[in-house]
């Protein structure tokens, strides 16, 4: 999937991390810790790391050694869930899918962070409406 993120001037909170060997992480995804490496999120509860700024195919047992940048902080896009309706300021929770996000908190998702669209949003079918989202995984201070 390509992504639809387009990190912001202003981002903060850059990392360098090891990426799993076994799994593709896409530019945009949603990131998790397993094993200590970067994975794409696989449910909703996952606990995010940030967003994944490379994309980089799985192509050899080398790949192991392959490290991503990792985004803390900005605002991205991401797909909205087909039908769902947000407005400035709600709340958005992550799905299965790293880069599709959802209005309902429903069985304990993860919040992903807020919506910074002037007007209000409702999905389209096929999931392919994108919305902005101010994100933030840094530690509050």
């Amino acid at each position: 999937m390509s992504s639809p993120n387009n990190p912001s001037a202003h981002d903060a909170g850059v990392l360098q991390a090891p990426k799993s060997a076994a799994q593709a992480v896409n530019s945009g995804d949603l990131v998790k810790v397993s094993a200590n490496l970067i994975v794409p999120i696989s449910a909703a509860t996952d606990a995010l790391h940030g967003i994944c700024q490379d994309t980089s195919p799985v192509t050899s047992l080398l790949d192991q050694l392959s490290t991503v940048v990792v985004l803390r902080s900005g605002v991205f896009f991401f797909f909205l869930t087909a039908g769902d309706t947000v407005a400035y300021g709600d709340a958005v929770y992550a799905t299965a899918d790293p880069q599709i996000v959802t209005s309902s908190s429903g069985g304990g998702a993860t919040k992903v962070g807020r919506v910074r669209e002037l007007a209000s949003v409702t999905g389209a079918a096929g999931n392919v409406t994108r919305i902005k989202v101010e994100f933030n995984a840094l530690p509050e201070n």
